[in-house]
């Protein structure tokens, strides 16, 4: 939800966002900053609420649960503010680029509409991911309830950008492992089957045929000892955010010692996605191969079968 902050927006924005601590926490007895983040005029984000997006905060009432206060130090209000400002190219940047991070963090897309609920059963909303806070104003028993017109026109006419500049943040290939059964102790070229699920983090669909899931074996040095890039394929599309399961079997490297196993999916003619993209997720799993001559040997005694039993003698082990 994008606010401003009917601040000054001026050159001191430390003390502007201090000012805003005492006015929420103090003042209106809140506890502390009622929005998850602040973003001044330089470009500069700033934790809110302590917990940045992993706690509830204070700015949209009534619509706080599983929202994300973000707000632009300043008044972008033509008609209420004196003077009204528009909003920094350096802010916007840092606002999209703040929207990506969280998007990309959750698996939303910012372009997306979407219906929300709140705790006190109020009539469903259906809108944006990235919403202005106006867009939470309703009628309550015919009376306007939330009615603002926050964060202004100067600011609120900027929010289709920011959806497509948020979105196009976000990488083009990235996966998210949710689990996988690998054991943990394999022999030197055993083949077993391993079940994962994983999702797509990334704006590219996976399409069968392009991208499949493969892994690396690699050893203490970081050196890769073994490789399949086409371990299995995929059994459908898969889009930004779905998921799918996947059994593939897999070849245990032809060398000893605790190793690392690495799972990733691989885009034909292009490479591996933890290669593409520095920041995406593959699945690491220590793997200790087990030299077959440090196991137990069971001991077989000879077996005599005498004459009684057959016309000959055999000694077998």
């Amino acid at each position: 939800v994008l606010h401003h902050t009917v601040t000054s927006g001026g050159s001191n924005p430390v003390a502007e966002v201090q000012a805003i601590y005492y006015y929420h926490a103090v003042t209106r007895g809140w506890g502390d900053i009622g929005y998850n983040y602040l973003v001044d005029a330089y470009g500069n984000i700033y934790e809110g609420r302590y917990g940045s997006d992993d706690v509830i905060g204070a700015h949209t009432a009534r619509w706080n649960t599983n929202a994300l206060g973000v707000a632009l130090l300043g008044c972008y209000d033509p008609d209420g503010c004196s003077p009204g400002q528009t909003p920094s190219a350096t802010a916007l940047d840092s606002i999209a680029d703040l929207v990506a991070w969280t998007a990309s963090r959750r698996l939303r897309d910012p372009r997306q509409a979407t219906t929300t609920t709140n705790p006190y059963g109020d009539p469903p909303l259906t809108l944006y991911r990235l919403a202005g806070h106006r867009d939470y104003s309703q009628y309550i028993d015919g009376q306007p309830y939330n009615a603002t017109a926050c964060p202004g026109d100067m600011l609120y006419g900027e929010l289709a950008t920011l959806r497509d500049g948020a979105w196009s943040r976000l990488p083009d290939d990235d996966a998210r492992f949710d689990g996988h059964d690998t054991p943990g102790r394999l022999l030197p070229g055993q083949v077993v089957t391993v079940s994962l699920s994983m999702r797509n983090a990334g704006k590219v669909p996976w399409t069968p045929g392009e991208v499949s899931l493969g892994y690396r074996w690699i050893d203490g040095l970081g050196n890769t000892v073994a490789e399949e890039i086409n371990a299995a394929a995929l059994s459908a599309q898969v889009d930004f955010a779905s998921s799918q399961a996947i059994t593939a079997p897999l070849v245990t490297a032809p060398v000893t010692g605790t190793l690392t196993l690495r799972w990733d999916l691989y885009r034909s003619e292009a490479g591996w996605f933890a290669d593409l993209n520095p920041a995406s997720e593959p699945l690491d799993v220590a793997v200790t191969v087990i030299d077959p001559a440090s196991l137990p040997h069971r001991l077989f005694l000879p077996l005599i079968i005498t004459e009684e039993d057959t016309e000959e003698t055999v000694t077998g082990s």
